[in-house]
């Protein structure tokens, strides 16, 4: 045909099927294999694609009939009216759907007897003819890619390849079942595939609405609004992935890995930070949108989430850091973060790697457990970054991640997952980095070094002013909670505990509103104070003892503004309790400060040595709000509270000072194991025992698990130079004996 003719032929059969359309009825939600093919070989002129042997279209699950003229088609019209457009499909021009009456086929088949064929297949047939006219090279070498691709195990030699693709009526068959193979090995996502299909049919409809909208004026009003009713369910539509996303992720997790990948994710943990922060957000009240709702619309944060790489009128900030002093409910705020960005659709989301600094815990207040956390997670979501540890970690073993080098050996690691071109963008959060006890300097020199290393990677970190996070590289976003930015939430927070106190005895509206303004007038938008304020009214709860609606207002206005000054009121109250309780609650007081993490009820009572008689719990109670119970495990209030009594030790805990109450936790340690310690402690049966055995109940070593473990760091607090500690440590002291009682015998 010649090139004058093409665009007289394609006028006419436009015209032609103008008026087809106009006859047709509107069509079926759903297609066979042989339609939908045809459908994608029969597309609009101008693709780049190939035809759609490939891929295939998906048609919305449900459509109005608006949107049936806008995505119109159907096996009947197929069949008669191969000229049909898409507007949303891509594929190869309209002139080369019809094979040429003069010019001969690039194969042509006059020996060979007729064979009978479809509609379907003289359409699809005559598209790949003409495509292989004109591009033959690249359509063979296509097609063996995809057999060597998607044919796995059952690849066709190249000889019979080609023959098989010279029969009309078996290449459309073995390409499709190449499809077919490669549709079984994706098998599992496939809930995933399809609705990532809707999505896609979403915009496909859309985009056929528009081209009838600019054909068809007088309708425009109406197409459009249903284009913006469509638009705003996308959103829904996309989040309903969310969870076959994560389903994925979890089924991926769950996929047999090498033996030696599984055994580096296991050296690698030190605690899941998913479960850490629902340990934490236990620990404190529960977590109230309005406490960190607000910091969403700021544009600090606005900037932080966009990825865009332009059309922003805000500049791109890819380190947040949220500074505030004591109790102002940066943990909390940084927990509602992180629960917005993991709510976000999956498929636009990037992953985040979170972790909490504590520094009550010892294995959990460092910047190697901080960094081994945050790669644990990040391999969790992305195992195939596992790579850049596994040599290493074949050759050193779990001692890669111990020891004074861990810090930096872990550090190379990241910096080489952060330069891999397969890593997904990724939120690295760390709260409370003034809690951070050893190696913060070295963090956030990683910190800075990973923002110029990826453009993958943005970071979120909290801490007290006392953090100079600020270097030449780590320019970013800096949101300060102060007064004014406070208020709001904080008068939420305190609503909320008002709403619990109204269904208690005595707490009239008078009485409420009488204690709502005299907490918001002293609270000073701190968060813990009006935390421990109202726990002084929750005293007695437990015992179904609380306090009295009329005394509420009197013990609110005797504790002082200031967490210090608070702080201060409760040891005062401590000291002066009647008989023995106040040295018992100090020595309880001592042995939480001085340990190395947090301690369960039968472990306090042998550290403070308290009489058998005195249920730890019970002291526990009377240390007022320092101290809190949560799953038999004892914790302090907060890192602040642990601030203050370190400040204050010498005069209000224990005058001979911390070496002395070392000594003391390492002699009752020692006092306690001799005492319970016992060859074969759980009567287990000679010869080889399973990896996990599960301890008899109740557990003899409950109570001096602790002291097992860390008997001597208490012993060799500053070296052992202390007085107290070298006569512990002589040859005639307790642990020299207990050595050779136990262990040199």
């Amino acid at each position: 045909m010649s090139t004058k003719e093409k665009p007289r032929l394609r006028k006419r059969l436009g015209e032609w099927f103008k008026g087809r359309r106009a006859a047709t009825p509107a069509p079926s939600a759903t297609q066979s294999m042989d339609v939908r093919s045809s459908d994608q070989g029969n597309a609009k002129h101008g693709s780049k694609t190939s035809s759609g042997f490939a891929t295939e279209s998906c048609a919305p699950p449900s459509l109005s009939p608006a949107d049936s003229l806008a995505t119109r088609s159907s096996t009947e019209a197929m069949a008669t009216d191969p000229y049909q457009p898409a507007a949303a499909s891509q594929a190869p021009p309209l002139a080369l759907l019809v094979k040429p009456p003069h010019k001969p086929a690039a194969t042509e088949y006059t020996e060979q007897p007729t064979t009978v064929l479809s509609a379907s297949e003289k359409l699809w047939n005559a598209a790949y003819d003409s495509l292989e006219t004109d591009n033959a090279k690249y359509v063979e070498s296509y097609v063996e890619i995809l057999e060597k691709v998607l044919g796995g195990e059952t690849c066709e030699p190249t000889d019979d390849l080609s023959a098989k693709l010279k029969d009309p009526s078996s290449r459309q068959k073995h390409i499709r079942e190449l499809v077919q193979k490669g549709q079984e090995k994706i098998s599992k996502p496939s809930r995933i595939t399809t609705k990532v299909g809707d999505i896609a049919d979403f915009i496909l409809s859309a985009k056929n609405m528009v081209d009838l909208v600019l054909q068809s004026a007088p309708q425009t009003k109406d197409f459009l609004g249903m284009l913006v009713k469509l638009a705003e369910g996308m959103k829904t539509q996309l989040g309903d992935i969310h969870q076959d996303i994560q389903e994925f992720i979890r089924l991926q997790k769950e996929m047999k890995m090498d033996d030696k990948d599984e055994k580096c994710l296991q050296d690698l943990f030190v605690v899941d930070p998913q479960d850490d922060m629902e340990k934490i957000q236990r620990n404190k009240d529960m977590l109230l949108d309005e406490g960190y709702n607000w910091i969403l619309n700021t544009k600090e944060y606005v900037a932080f989430t966009d990825w865009s790489s332009g059309g922003s009128a805000l500049p791109s900030c890819r380190l947040m850091w949220i500074k505030g002093h004591a109790g102002t409910g940066k943990t909390m705020l940084l927990m509602g973060i992180i629960r917005e960005l993991s709510s976000q659709p999956a498929t636009l989301a990037p992953k985040v790697s979170h972790f909490f600094c504590q520094g009550t815990d010892q294995a959990l207040n460092n910047a190697t457990a901080t960094l081994r956390s945050l790669i644990w997670l990040l391999l969790v979501q992305q195992p195939n970054l596992i790579s850049h540890l596994r040599s290493k970690h074949r050759n050193a073993g779990s001692s890669l991640f111990e020891g004074e080098n861990a810090f930096i050996a872990l550090s190379n690691a990241f910096k080489s997952m952060l330069r891999d071109p397969d890593l997904c963008p990724v939120y690295f959060i760390i709260d409370a980095l003034d809690e951070c006890e050893q190696g913060l300097a070295g963090l956030i020199e990683l910190i800075s070094t990973s923002l110029a290393l990826s453009d993958k990677v943005k970071w979120l970190v909290s801490g007290r002013p006392t953090v100079e996070l600020k270097t030449p590289d780590t320019a970013g976003s800096l949101v300060e909670l102060d007064a004014q930015r406070l208020e709001g939430p904080v008068n939420a927070y305190i609503d909320h505990k008002l709403s619990i106190l109204k269904i208690r005895e005595g707490y009239d509206d008078r009485i409420l509103a009488e204690i709502a303004n005299e907490v918001r007038h002293r609270a000073a938008n701190t968060f813990l104070w009006v935390a421990l304020v109202f726990k002084e009214l929750d005293a007695g709860v437990e015992d179904l003892n609380p306090v009295h609606g009329a005394y509420a207002l009197e013990i609110i206005k005797e504790i002082p503004p200031g967490l210090s000054k608070l702080y201060h009121h409760m040891l005062t109250k401590i000291e002066k309790g009647t008989r023995s309780d106040p040295q018992y609650c100090k020595n309880a007081l001592v042995a939480i400060v001085l340990t190395y993490r947090p301690l369960t009820l039968s472990e306090l009572a042998v550290l403070a040595e308290l009489p058998s008689n005195m249920h730890p719990r019970t002291v526990t109670k009377k240390c007022g709000s320092f101290l809190t119970i949560k799953q038999e495990t004892v914790y302090l209030i907060h890192q602040s509270a642990k601030d203050y009594l370190d400040e204050n030790y010498t005069c209000k805990l224990q005058p001979a000072g911390a070496a002395q109450g070392h000594t003391d936790i390492g002699r009752r340690s020692i006092n306690a194991m001799t005492s319970v310690l016992k060859q074969n402690m759980y009567n287990l049966d000679f010869g080889f025992k399973p990896k996990d055995i599960t301890p008899p109940d109740p557990d003899p070593l409950a109570s001096i698990r602790y002291s097992c473990v860390f008997w001597a760091d208490h012993l060799c607090f500053l070296d052992g130079k202390h007085p107290e500690c070298l006569k512990e440590l002589t040859d005639n002291g307790k642990m020299f004996k207990f050595l050779k009682d136990r262990f040199f015998r």
